[in-house]
């Protein structure tokens, strides 16, 4: 890696080019690289080290539950249907749902109820 520095508005600013990682890759000669796609690793902390071995180890000792179609008991009764049902018309809906036009009919809903409701006092 070899260290660059340049001028900027700042001041100057030092950063690492990584010419032997990108280099292999393309002909050019500048590269632009986005500061947010950049991920700096660097060793944890001793407590950082042994948060993660405690999760490590309750994770490890978890156990994996399983649900199967002989946990259903009977068939589903008419309220499970009728849930199901209205799941679905509300899906349908949903998806149906002209949000614009819906937005606007309960803004003028909305003006009316609070003109006839509404008192001025003076």
């Amino acid at each position: 890696m070899d260290i660059m520095s340049r001028a900027t508005q700042k001041g100057i600013e030092e950063g690492l080019a990584l010419t032997r990682w990108v280099q292999p890759f393309t002909d050019e000669k500048e590269i632009a690289i986005n500061k947010s796609t950049i991920i700096t690793m660097v060793p944890a902390s001793l407590g950082m080290s042994k948060y993660y071995e405690y999760v490590l180890k309750s994770i490890k000792g978890m156990r994996l539950v399983t649900s199967t179609t002989e946990d259903i008991e009977g068939e589903p009764t008419d309220k499970n249907l009728e849930q199901i049902e209205l799941e679905g018309r509300v899906e349908r809906d949903f998806k149906d749902w002209n949000k614009q036009e819906e937005l606007e009919r309960l803004l003028e809903e909305t003006t009316e109820f609070l003109k006839k409701h509404t008192k001025t006092i003076h």
